[in-house]
C-alpha cells in the first residue's frame, strides 16, 4: 500500500466514523428532562425492590444496606489473589 492509499484509506476511516456518530446521536441523546431527573439521587426508600433471583427473592436497598452495615466483606477475600471454588453447599 501506497501512503497516498494509507492516508485516504485512514481520512475515509474518519469521515465514517464522525458521520455514522452525526447520523447515531439524536437515539442515544437525552431530552434536557431526563437530563435533570437523573441529576438529583432518589432516597433509598424511593427505589424499588431489587430481583436477586429465586434463592433470595425481592429485597428493598434498605434491606441490602442494612446486610452490608451488619455484615461488611471480609478483607482477605478483597485482594487479587485466585479464589477457591465451591460447588455445592456453603
Amino acid at each position: 500500500m501506497t501512503p497516498i492509499q494509507m492516508i485516504s484509506f485512514c481520512t475515509l476511516c474518519l469521515l465514517a466514523a464522525v458521520a455514522l456518530s452525526a447520523v447515531l446521536f439524536p437515539y442515544s441523546a437525552m431530552t434536557r428532562e431526563q437530563v435533570m431527573s437523573v441529576q438529583q439521587p432518589l432516597p433509598m426508600e424511593d427505589f424499588d425492590l431489587i430481583d436477586l433471583g429465586e434463592d433470595y427473592g425481592q429485597l428493598s436497598v434498605f434491606d441490602l444496606i442494612g446486610y452490608y452495615i451488619d455484615n461488611p466483606p471480609n478483607p482477605a477475600t478483597l485482594d487479587n489473589a485466585p479464589r477457591k471454588k465451591h460447588f455445592g453447599g456453603c
